[in-house]
């Protein structure tokens, strides 16, 4: 390989007050003329701090940093300038990095005049530059504020090239425009480098586009190269779980197989999966661009040049690039608040929110996406006969009226009578009454039903499986009867959504999802399977019509995109934000929210064999853990560590049940006692994201260094969260692992709690059986006295805290973050939300 134009030898970052942790730990790398490397990794990687250290503007703490055989920390004043002049910058945020007060004309022609090209020429030499970035000249003479996002990142890319450099630094240059525009600010750079023999250090959260212009790839984790080689291999063959992870969150299914196709210099991507449109390269396959001498820079002649100017303002302008710099390698905008961008129309404007996860199948129950799917679409477009009372922030909450009004049980705990609620009419005008009720029943429920499915069956069965009939009484009421007595039969019903008969009659029950009607406060307008969902307020809807005038969903499972899309705003409200960026988030204006809930994230694991099924090993896993750790610095308080099974904002929760603190002395004496005093392998299944999951990777990452401290050695295993949970329903682990790393609810609904704890469970739960908690389950199910049924539960849950089936590890707080034009959301403690509260605007 040609000699490294940009080289970085074991280069260590620690930054003052950091408590003696390296932003950059013993990074190694290099940039050869002509090429392109690519720096992958999540906020907080240190993928910034790398950025600073090659432009010179921060020094190593340890380490060797050179450009073109020069250390950049160094060329400071005249003398450096030539050398400065070959390295330049392309930031996130060109918003940002421009100075308001000067054209976009004079931001080029400035740092044309500070390395020397003659006054008379600039103007031809800036409009050479405005048309070899594929501007007009004519917007030369505009503002920054008089320019779109893809305009503005084009006079960036002008302004660097203004200097004729030979490598440019790119941090995230894209990550905050819309796909259409990414794509043609990438064939740019790809045009430019094979016009001028550029090099580019091009940084980036998201796989997917570094793939498509990088030669080769280094993933950044933690501060460290978790691994490196060309962009395609590792593309196809990833090796590290966190490599895996992020190529899961890019294509959303895992590695690129026999649906990819080439399209040149190792930049391919799955033809189905583009999330920016391939334009193929003439270079060879993960070779540099060559320098051909008749293709340098064009104002290299013009360098030797020098013209006297004014020091304040090349102080001023050098400030404003270097605080510019600061502030988009942290994600900040100064001036600007995070997703101010989103504009609003009507009364209440629209609401567009980032999801962590796949969009849910909007045909009723199906869904297939979590709680995440529920909360932001099914339970917006449907309800059941109740639903959950989500106006309370300090207690979780009560089941109330929803489609029906009222109801009673008799006395054999088994017989309900269910008021159903008058004048309520579908969102296509149809009316809810008892046939309703009767028919979506049977299109659950009754095989015979010619709208019966076994996707639908399925669904339900968790919810209303139990129901053996249900008929219409007089006066509006309907009975349902149970198997057997359920106290939280109520409940339950909040997840029997009902759709319009009429509505599904037209379709069939294979199209409904296409045009799904319920009673809910919104209804559907269009979907992009699988990327977004569009719906508009119910101005019929039984409670009030929404403030809301639309609302849409998108799917955003990568975290740092999610964040990229708050801030650039495309979207004003995020679902769990990356820990990492909150704090940056508040600092540009976002409203973080948070509160407690019924949330575990951890480890299921294999009772029925191997070293799991002893109880003292189980045991000793969960006293190896340091969850404080992981709550407080990976997870910056957004969660709260798990020392027992049932989670914080549950009735079941007492604090004298806390049992596993970290020990890990006592971890080891458990191993021994259970004759596993050199410990032992195993492997777990971790998602990439998905409802509730939190980072299951990083998570799952730390856990396995805590394990691996008192010997248990723990192979990470990573899949998509649909595959996941689909296997976990038919009673399998996807990837064949001896462990499920995931979150859950158990109280949320309490008829799921029998499934994750009780014998004989069709979902694959570690295969966990304890005969006194099958009796106190079963005790509290036909009881309808809450009291009681909180004795039962917190009874079963100490037991299952002894028994250790699983790793607890954190109890979420369910951060999301807003933009600060949302307003009216209440914050309950509870998986689902109230939407019709929340209005955008000033």
């Amino acid at each position: 390989m040609t000699d490294a134009l940009l080289s970085l030898t074991g280069v260590s970052k620690r930054y003052p007050g950091a408590d003696g942790r390296f932003a950059l730990d013993q990074v190694s790398l290099t940039v050869a003329p002509g090429e392109t490397v690519g720096l992958v990794g999540e906020s907080g990687s240190g993928k910034s701090t790398l950025a600073r250290l090659s432009l010179g503007l921060l020094g190593p703490t340890h380490g060797a940093v050179r450009f073109a055989g020069h250390d950049p920390y160094r060329l400071r004043g005249r003398s450096g300038r030539p050398v400065r002049a070959r390295l330049q910058f392309v930031p996130q945020h060109p918003r940002a990095s421009l100075n308001p007060a000067l054209r976009a004309g004079e931001a080029v022609a400035f740092a044309l005049r500070t390395h020397g090209a003659p006054r008379r020429e600039r103007p031809e030499l800036t409009a050479e530059l405005f048309r070899q970035v594929g501007l007009d000249p004519a917007l030369a003479r505009r503002y920054p504020r008089e320019l779109s996002g893809g305009q503005l990142q084009r006079v960036a890319v002008a302004r660097a090239l203004a200097t004729g450099p030979e490598l440019v630094v790119c941090d995230e240059p894209t990550s905050a425009l819309d796909r259409r525009v990414q794509a043609r600010i990438l064939d740019l750079f790809t045009e430019l480098q094979e016009r001028r023999g550029l090099a580019y250090l091009f940084i980036s959260h998201d796989l997917a586009v570094v793939r498509r212009l990088a030669h080769r790839v280094v993933v950044l984790r933690h501060g460290r190269v978790v691994e490196e080689g060309p962009a395609e291999a590792l593309w196809t063959a990833p090796r590290h779980p966190y490599t895996r992870a992020l190529l899961a969150a890019a294509t959303g299914t895992g590695p690129a197989g026999a649906g990819s196709s080439a399209t040149g210099s190792g930049r391919s991507v799955p033809k189905d999966r583009a999330a920016i449109p391939p334009k193929p390269s003439t270079a060879e396959p993960h070779q540099p661009h060559p320098v051909v001498p008749d293709r340098q820079p064009f104002l290299g002649n013009h360098m030797t040049h020098r013209q006297p100017h004014h020091r304040f303002r090349a102080r001023a302008a050098a400030l404003l690039s270097a605080t510019a710099l600061l502030l988009t390698a942290a994600g900040c905008a100064p001036g600007s608040t995070a997703g101010s961008g989103t504009k609003t129309s009507g009364r209440g404007g629209t609401l567009v929110i980032g999801a962590t996860g796949k969009l849910p199948n909007t045909d009723t129950m199906i869904g297939g996406a979590g709680f995440e799917g529920k909360r932001l679409v099914s339970f917006q477009l449907y309800e059941g006969l109740t639903r959950y009372d989500l106006s309370r922030t300090d207690a979780p909450p009560s089941v109330t009226g929803a489609l029906a009004t009222s109801w009673k049980v008799a006395a054999d705990h088994k017989t309900w009578t269910f008021t159903l609620r008058e004048g309520v009419k579908f969102q296509d005008g149809t009316p809810f009454n008892a046939d309703a009720v009767l028919f979506n029943l049977d299109r659950y429920l009754d095989k015979k039903s010619e709208y019966y499915t076994d996707a639908l069956g399925a669904a339900a069965g968790e919810y209303a499986g139990g129901i053996t009939s249900y008929r219409e009484l007089a006066d509006g009421q309907v009975e349902l009867v149970t198997k057997t007595p359920n106290g939280h039969f109520p409940e339950d019903l909040a997840h029997v959504l009902i759709a319009s008969p009429a509505a599904v009659r037209a379709t069939g029950s294979a199209d409904f999802s296409e045009h799904p009607v319920g009673t809910g406060p919104f209804s559907f307008a269009s979907q992009r399977a699988g990327e977004q969902i569009d719906l508009v307020a119910n101005r019929s809807y039984w409670r009030g019509a929404p403030k809301l005038d639309k609302l849409v969903i998108k799917a955003l499972p990568d975290a740092a995109a999610r964040t990229a899309a708050l801030r650039s705003g495309s979207v004003n409200w995020i679902e769990y934000p990356n820990p990492d960026d909150i704090e940056t988030l508040k600092a540009d204006g976002a409203q973080v929210v948070t509160n407690n809930y019924d949330h575990l994230w951890y480890w299921i694991l294999d009772t029925k064999k191997g070293p799991w099924k002893e109880l003292k090993v189980r045991q000793a896993a969960n006293y190896a853990i340091n969850r404080e750790a992981i709550a407080d610095k990976l997870l910056h308080g957004t969660a709260d560590p798990a020392y027992q099974a049932a989670p914080r904002a549950t009735l079941a929760y007492d604090k004298a049940g806390d049992t596993y603190a970290y020990d890990p002395a006592k971890a080891k004496r458990l191993l021994a006692e259970a004759g596993y005093a050199d410990g032992f392998s195993t492997s777990v299944t971790v998602p990439t994201g998905g409802s509730g999951n939190l980072l299951p990777v990083p998570i799952t990452e730390a856990l396995q260094r805590d394990l691996a401290a008192v010997g248990i050695k723990a192979e990470i295993r990573t899949t998509d969260w649909s595959t996941l949970i689909s296997a976990e329903a038919k009673g399998s682990v996807a990837l064949g692992s001896d462990a499920i790393a995931q979150s859950t609810t158990l109280f949320q609904s309490e008829a799921l709690l029998p499934l994750f704890i009780g014998t004989g469970s069709p979902f694959w739960t570690g295969q966990y059986s304890n005969p006194e908690v099958d009796a106190l389950l079963a005790s509290a199910a036909a009881s309808p006295d809450q009291k009681a049924r909180q004795a039962d539960y917190r009874q079963a849950l100490s037991l299952v805290t002894k028994d250790a089936p699983w790793l607890f590890v954190v109890n979420d707080r369910n951060p999301r973050a807003l933009a600060p034009t949302v307003h009216g959301l209440v914050q309950p403690q509870s998986w689902f939300l109230d939407l019709t509260t929340v209005r955008v605007g000033e």
